[in-house]
């Protein structure tokens, strides 16, 4: 054959490159008659002489076997479906605590029903990545403008990241009117023939606005798991339970779901929402859903409530509430204190914990603010007894201060703690456990009753709680029957509480256990 006359033969395509088992069709393609393309190198070659020969000699070339392992190296991604929502997994996959990350739901095959992904679609699934782990993060859609830019420098060589952009604005499209709007759709198509239960609350921090959470709960059965997903954001300006109503059946009319498959409404336990004659839940259950069961509002709010109520009943409890709130107040208004009380945690060879903040609205949030006052109660009462009034004594006469200061010197402020943290302990157990993000519906009852028995045994004959014979039983005990009682001294207080006060003298003794 003539030097140079060699023609581009399609059929060469199907054919193994020599070097690396893989088609040639993979990365080369006709450039014109005498010569082809190399899509990888981004270059054209003559094969006018030897033809496929000049191909394989191509592939064979160190700098283009080094590009292709790069490209076999680097992560694929790929589309599921043509939709941006298809890209994204709407269904949670079952996990320990069902809690997954939504851009990791993203398939990472470059291909789709059997066919290569084409460079743009590849680049359009890394933009749709990175909207999702906006969304799930709650990063600034002002990121996406520096990401954009910098994703070119961090990865010189991909021409996915080449391609990348995905700015703000297109950020913002692509959450609200592709993933969330055909996530959506999807969730609500899946639940329209299956049963399940919505939770709610009440919120007005959306800008003046008082808005309805909805929640949804129910078993999903393509991954075999309960799953809890967000349903929607309903304005609800009017907060009364008839309005509430109005606002979750006009929502079950608009995306024709049926009350027929409506088994729970859980919410926490004012009137509004659980009142026995027209509370939301009333209304709910005798209009639309009479087969709804009806377990009570949130159980975590009963045990919070009951902690509350039970707390102001100690000795000067308003005066160790103050000692709960000032002591963290005092380090967010004096940071040039924080350093003088690292270094007294040095001396006490005590980790440089902070001083906890105490909200009284948070479940149980005193537990884990007097579990740190206890820890640190040594630095405190060195740097309010000892350092503050003879270094900084126009800091001494604060308010704040001399409250601290007072709450430090009272003998029984230790040993009060320390039964807070012993009362409180089996309570915030039972608060972790009813957090978790995985189904303990199941352990409900157990678990209430075995606080309620663990309480009792606190204070009560242990041979009165031992005649039960069941939980009906246990329910009947009249602990405010003193003849059902221990004696005072016989309290469980806790080991540290007890060691503490046994130094006191008898009449402190007796003033402390009847606090």
């Amino acid at each position: 054959m003539p030097p140079g006359t060699t023609k581009y033969n399609v059929d060469w395509e199907g054919q193994d490159d020599g070097t690396n088992n893989e088609p040639i069709s993979k990365w080369f393609s006709k450039a014109n008659e005498y010569q082809a393309r190399c899509n990888l190198c981004n270059c054209t070659f003559n094969i006018g002489n030897k033809g496929i020969s000049s191909i394989k000699r191509h592939a064979s070339q160190k700098n283009h076997k080094a590009k292709s392992a790069k490209e076999a190296a680097k992560v694929n991604v790929s589309r599921e479906s043509t939709s941006i929502s298809d890209l994204v997994d709407s269904e949670p996959s079952p996990s320990a605590d069902n809690n997954i990350s939504l851009s990791s739901t993203i398939s990472t095959d470059n291909s789709f029903n059997g066919q290569q992904l084409t460079l743009d679609e590849q680049t359009h699934v890394a933009e749709a990545m990175w909207s999702a782990l906006v969304a799930e993060h709650n990063i600034a859609f002002s990121t996406s403008d520096h990401a954009t830019k910098i994703f070119h420098k961090m990865f010189p060589d991909s021409s996915i990241a080449a391609g990348f952009k995905c700015s703000r604005t297109k950020t913002n499209y692509t959450i609200v009117d592709g993933i969330a709007t055909e996530s959506q759709e999807k969730l609500l198509e899946s639940i329209k023939n299956v049963p399940f239960s919505i939770l709610i609350d009440e919120s007005n921090k959306q800008y003046g606005k008082k808005i309805l959470v909805i929640l949804i709960k129910f078993y999903d059965e393509g991954h075999g798991d309960i799953t809890t997903r967000f349903l929607d954001i309903c304005v609800c300006n009017n907060g009364t339970a008839d309005v509430i109503a109005s606002v979750i059946v006009d929502f079950f009319n608009k995306n024709n779901l049926s009350f027929d498959n409506l088994i729970q409404i859980m919410s926490d336990n004012p009137n509004v929402m659980r009142g026995v004659l027209s509370g939301l839940v009333t209304q709910i259950k005798s209009k639309y859903a009479g087969h709804m069961v009806d377990i009570g509002g949130c159980s975590l709010h009963h045990v919070s409530n009951a902690i509350k109520n039970s707390l102001p009943e100690l000795h000067n409890y308003e005066e160790l509430e103050d000692f709960l709130q000032d002591a963290h107040a005092f380090f967010s208004f004096h940071v040039e204190f924080c350093e003088k009380k690292s270094e007294i945690q040095e001396i006490f060879d005590l980790e440089k914990h902070k001083i906890l903040r105490y909200c009284e609205v948070r479940f149980l949030s005193v537990y884990p603010v007097v579990v740190r006052l206890i820890e640190q109660y040594k630095p405190l009462k060195k740097l309010f007894l000892e350092e503050i009034p003879k270094n900084y004594k126009k800091v001494a006469k604060q308010a704040r201060v001399r409250r601290i200061r007072t709450a430090l010197k009272d003998k029984f402020t230790l040993p009060t703690l320390y039964f807070i943290q012993h009362a409180l302990e089996i309570f915030q157990k039972y608060e972790k456990l009813f957090q978790r993000s995985t189904t303990t519906i199941h352990l409900l009852y157990d678990k209430q009753i075995e606080l309620y028995r663990t309480t009792l045994i606190y204070f009560c004959r242990l041979d009165i709680i031992e005649k039960c014979k069941c939980n009906e039983d246990l329910l009947g005990i009249d602990f405010l029957d003193s003849e059902n009682c221990l004696k005072l001294e016989e309290f469980s207080i806790g080991s540290n509480a007890k060691k503490l006060i046994s130094d006191f003298v008898e009449k402190d003794k007796i003033f402390f256990w009847k606090a």
